[in-house]
């Protein structure tokens, strides 16, 4: 999702699961959360997850990954994949509008 020439500080707000973590399983962490997990990052950090709606509050769709954590150095920057990033957050607000 990044181009050459990014500057990430990957800042990220994800979820460990498993031996070793604050949650052993996904069911675990379901349970503690009331969450959803949506998908995961490389090392199968839980990186998207959903709170879902319940009446009279709407939904909310959490994207914990670095990716948008970014920055470009120059004004002549050749953007070829941060598109993805907004397709991403189109994505999520088109889904929670549904």
């Amino acid at each position: 999702m990044t181009d050459p020439g990014y500057r990430i500080t990957n800042t990220t707000t994800q979820f460990l699961v498993g031996n070793g973590h604050e949650f052993k399983t996904l069911d675990a962490w379901r349970t503690a959360t009331g969450a959803k997990e949506l998908n995961f990052a490389g090392n199968k950090e839980i990186a998207f997850w959903e709170f879902p709606a319940e009446a009279p509050r709407g939904g909310i769709v959490c994207i914990g990954s670095g990716t948008f954590d970014w920055y470009s150095p120059s004004d002549d920057y050749l953007e070829n994949f941060h598109s993805n990033v907004g397709k991403i957050t189109e994505n999520a607000i088109n889904y929670l509008s549904k």
